[in-house]
């Protein structure tokens, strides 16, 4: 083999390694997120969604208005403030369906796909997302001590009715003024090239089932892919 070769076939096997690993492989998504008012009535918010390099970032504030933040490898590329995004987005939604083209369009879909079956199969995909950890800490207080207390006693009857890998914390304060702060956490984990296989998979039995003759009475492709998972 020449050089040339060499390079297509190894170019073949580092795409072939990623697909593999894309569909076998767990994504990781990290969320967070912290909330904090006092008794003059201010409060601040924050949160944010990281996905390896990549992280969005929400701020708002009483007397700020809310942001998004865009992060590559930690560093701001972009900033917007939400009601802009918001404005655009209604916009741009308006001016590119009305809604007897979303009928239209519809009802396309609907020709093509039974929606009952196409729900069935999203509920379906809920499998490949599951709850790595997540924990929530909250500090608070309020001007009736009695209240504190009830709050304290209902957030460890809740942690102690969670999974163990779900975390409730309350660390209250006597001081007797209403004030409060959480801080939450979590990391999802995902697996995006196993959903895109079931997908590819259910269009495949969608149209082998749609092209077949007695398909009328047959049974349909939510029914063989339930039948499926269940043999699993």
């Amino acid at each position: 083999m020449d050089a040339a070769a060499w390079a297509v076939a190894g170019a073949g096997f580092i795409v072939a390694a990623a697909l593999v690993a894309l569909t076998l492989a767990p994504l990781s998504v990290h969320l967070s997120g912290q909330a904090r008012g006092d008794p003059s009535g201010a409060w601040a918010a924050a949160g944010g969604i990281r996905i390896a390099f990549v992280a969005v970032a929400l701020v708002a504030a009483r007397d700020a208005p809310a942001t998004a933040h865009l992060l590559v490898f930690g560093r701001r590329v972009a900033t917007r403030r939400l009601r802009d995004l918001g404005r655009r987005a209604r916009s741009e939604a308006g001016d590119r369906l009305s809604a007897e083209e979303l009928r239209a369009a519809f009802a396309r879909l609907e020709r093509h796909l039974d929606p009952l079956e196409l729900v069935g199969f999203l509920l379906r995909e809920r499998r490949r997302i599951e709850l790595a950890d997540a924990s929530l800490d909250c500090e608070y207080s309020f001007a009736d001590v009695a209240l504190t207390g009830k709050v304290l006693a209902a957030l460890c009857v809740l942690d102690g009715a969670l999974p163990p890998w779900i975390a409730v914390r309350g660390r209250p304060g006597w001081e007797a003024v209403d004030r409060a702060s959480l801080a939450l956490s979590a990391t999802l984990r995902l697996w995006p090239g196993r959903a895109v296989v079931d997908t590819a998979v259910f269009l495949a039995r969608r149209a082998r089932w749609r092209r077949a003759p007695g398909s009328v009475g047959g049974p349909s492709p939510a029914a063989e892919l339930g039948g499926a998972a269940g043999s699993r």
